[in-house]
């Protein structure tokens, strides 16, 4: 069995494929996030969060009444699938996006659609895949190029905390004013 992820990026007016690559960005906080999913008890360390802070393990209480959601809505910069303007080298230690673009139609701003899933079974046959997906627009008047892609979580208990999963460098997408994209993380298992 073998498992992938890959990010994706298409044109949504042509729906051409711009960008495929496999991701091999995961982050540290990722599994830690993973672990306490695993465990539903605390995790033993500290957990940094988008802000630099960090957070103790003990962010899932067992009782079964904490997530960790990516399911950003529009407008939504804190969690969901997010882009950003920095091409600093990838590295498990990345706990935030370096430039992240923020919503809105003012100088390298973006127009962030709400983060959906879906699931696609035997499509090719003998695969599983899991797409993460959001379609991003760009109205602030002029170019902005993307150089990172990632997917942040938020982490709900009696707080929200909000951590980076992955990030990805793609080299600079170029997006003109007026243009949108589909940013996707595809998740496949084959077997």
């Amino acid at each position: 069995m073998d498992v992938d992820l890959f990010l994706r990026i298409k044109d949504m007016a042509s729906g051409r494929i711009e960008y495929h690559k496999p991701s091999r960005s995961f982050v540290l906080q990722f599994s830690q996030l993973l672990c306490l999913l695993f465990k539903n008890a605390a995790y033993a360390g500290n957990i940094k969060d988008t802000g630099g802070n960090n957070r103790t393990g003990a962010l899932i209480d067992g009782s079964g009444g904490n997530c960790i959601r990516a399911n950003g809505g529009p407008g939504t910069v804190n969690k969901g699938i997010v882009v950003g303007r920095a091409n600093t080298a990838e590295s498990i230690n990345d706990f935030v996006l370096g430039t992240i673009c923020n919503h809105g139609v003012g100088a390298n701003n973006i127009l962030y659609g709400i983060t959906e899933f879906r699931m696609e079974v035997n499509d090719p046959p003998g695969t599983m895949t899991f797409i993460l997906e959001r379609e991003i627009a760009n109205g602030s008047g002029g170019a902005i190029t993307l150089e990172e892609v990632g997917l942040y979580l938020a982490q709900h208990t009696a707080a929200v905390y909000y951590f980076c999963a992955i990030r990805d460098v793609t080299g600079g997408i170029v997006i003109n004013d007026g243009e949108s994209k589909l940013i996707q993380y595809v998740i496949q298992v084959t077997n």
